[in-house]
């Protein structure tokens, strides 16, 4: 028999386990939890591959020239 084990972080930050789906449903959409791989919403973004994108130069004539 397989049994149900998701781990969810209170609004708070403690890490608690839900037993079954009717608990993980409760906790998670009913009292705020997130899933403990997702990150924090206060936590910045991870670069990934479709957001970090390197800013170009700017032109040779735009940068300031000091003679």
């Amino acid at each position: 028999m397989k049994t149900f084990a998701e781990r969810l972080v209170s609004p708070d930050g403690r890490e608690f386990t839900a037993r079954s789906p009717a608990e993980y449903n409760a906790l998670r959409y009913g009292q705020g939890y997130r899933p403990a791989d997702e990150p924090a919403p206060d936590a910045p973004a991870k670069p990934t591959a479709k957001t970090a994108k390197s800013v170009p130069a700017p032109p040779e004539s735009a940068q300031d020239k000091t003679p």
